[in-house]
């Protein structure tokens, strides 16, 4: 496994790009990385490309990774787009389980330029469910 972390000062955004297989540890280790440069940046925004990676982990791992995300020193209005081949069950419970631990702002995308568009929008008021659908904070 390889991976690349860079900060886009054009864009105002981590960039971390993924090849070979990756295991849970390599994500963590990235994203650790990642997370120390947005740091020294002042920088929230990061944007993750798994298109040329092959990612090879349980659920367990999965559920472990996510299960964590204050190890990693991720916060609170951090924002995530994740770019993959394709959107998987297993990404949409990581996800899940970010989103039910943090109220994480985290999205795949097979789009690029829409990974990119999303951004860099402007942080929302309300947090953003796993499933897309918007809560004001309220019980529904």
């Amino acid at each position: 496994m390889s991976h690349t972390v860079a900060y886009s000062e054009k864009e105002g955004i981590i960039r971390v790009c993924f090849q070979g297989v990756v295991s849970a540890e390599d994500v963590g280790r990235a994203t650790l990385e990642a997370m120390e440069l947005g740091a020294q940046h002042l920088c929230r925004r990061f944007l993750t490309d798994y298109r040329q990676a092959e990612f090879r982990a349980s659920l367990a791992d999965v559920f472990g990774l996510a299960g964590r995300p204050q190890d990693f020193k991720v916060n609170l209005g951090d924002r995530f787009a994740i770019i993959v081949s394709e959107d998987t069950d297993t990404h949409q419970f990581f996800r899940t389980v970010l989103y039910n631990r943090m109220s994480l702002a985290l999205r795949y995308f097979v789009d690029p330029a829409e990974a990119l568009s999303w951004l860099l929008e402007e942080e929302r008021a309300d947090a953003v469910a796993p499933s897309g659908t918007s809560y004001s904070g309220a019980p529904g």
